[in-house]
């Protein structure tokens, strides 16, 4: 819907733009329809960041177009085509000096738009709510893997918005409600009753959760992984990786895959049930393969503790099995966040 309005609605006014006098008033007032139309269908929570709305989607934004700088910018193209363009009727207009009436500055429409999107980013990350997800992602994060799922524009509007919500800690949480919208004295999560309702507290420190939605997910993320391990060994599978049962032994003459598979060793392992082993049996390679989601800023500690929890088994089944071994954490934010390769 966003590509849709960015193609065949906008143009609509960029044609004029520069031509037409378009007020400031009469820009912002479309701009404001645009965001209430798409909050009446569900595309934008009404508490949303009204920022980020602008902003890139490899960015972390929604990549919808703003009426009043794309205005300002065709103005400035105007601008600078009839400064350049060799006419002898466009020279009049050179000469009248009409193509810089009302325009206030003297940056070019690149300039203008790149001052304006750094404007817009900041004003979202500076936000001491709204800005909070980018404040504390890690250091190592990568942006791009970050947001693919903004970039690839795959989703639902209405699951988009609501994901979009939950980095900007808009939802409407009991803690939300307390620290924000005043309306409560109560903050407490409903299901435990042991910390504060927090966006952060639901998608990954609920202890009720734990156990039920959180492994869910966590299965979820493991069974991608396998599909994916399948598709790459020509393991016959499913076309939708949603749909794959993983077996608890998948073997082929190229490799062998154990999911969720206690090993047995000559010597007592703690951690010897790791959610996937791949042995690669022509280049005689070992991976032992576990998945966590925790809270973003916490990825590159609980990748850390992956590795090191595994290095024991690692060591025994490359002595058993004559393989050279590798531990690969998979660790991907419960808010979408993933850690530089």
């Amino acid at each position: 819907m966003i590509r849709a309005i960015n193609t065949y609605a906008v143009p609509v006014i960029r044609y004029s733009a520069g031509i037409v006098e378009w007020t400031k008033v009469e820009q912002q007032s479309l701009d404001r329809k645009t965001r209430k139309l798409l909050t009446l269908h569900g595309a934008l929570h009404p508490r949303s960041d009204v920022d980020r709305l602008y902003i890139p989607r490899d960015e972390g934004g929604r990549d919808l177009t703003n009426i009043e700088d794309m205005v300002e910018q065709e103005k400035l193209t105007l601008r600078d085509y009839i400064e350049h363009k060799k006419d002898k009727l466009i020279e009049a207009v050179q000469q009248s000096g009409e193509h810089k009436r009302k325009i206030a500055t003297e940056a070019t429409a690149a300039e203008y738009k790149k001052v304006k999107h750094r404007e817009r980013y900041n004003g979202w990350k500076e936000k001491a709510l709204h800005g909070h997800y980018l404040q504390t992602l890690p250091q190592e994060t990568d942006p791009v893997q970050t947001f693919s799922w903004l970039a690839k524009g795959n989703l639902k509007l209405s699951t988009e918005a609501l994901l979009v919500a939950a980095q900007d800690q808009a939802l409407n949480t009991k803690a939300h409600a307390k620290n924000i919208l005043k309306n409560t004295r109560d903050g407490q999560c409903r299901l435990c009753g042991q910390h504060e309702e927090t966006v952060s507290h639901i998608v990954a420190g609920c202890p009720i959760l734990a156990n039920a939605k959180y492994m869910e997910r966590h299965n979820e993320v493991a069974k991608k992984v396998h599909w994916s391990l399948c598709k790459k060994y020509n393991i016959e599978t499913t076309q939708q990786w949603w749909k794959h049962k993983p077996d608890d032994v998948t073997e082929n003459d190229e490799v062998k895959i154990l999911w969720d598979f206690s090993i047995r060793t000559d010597n007592k392992i703690q951690a010897n049930k790791p959610d996937l082993v791949v042995v690669d049996k022509a280049n005689k390679t070992l991976l032992i393969i576990d998945v966590a989601c925790p809270l973003d800023i916490n990825i590159g500690n609980k990748e850390r503790d992956k590795i090191l929890k595994y290095q024991d088994l690692k060591t025994e089944l490359q002595r058993l099995w004559k393989l050279k071994g590798k531990v690969v954490p998979v660790v991907v934010g419960a808010q979408s966040c993933y850690k530089k390769p």
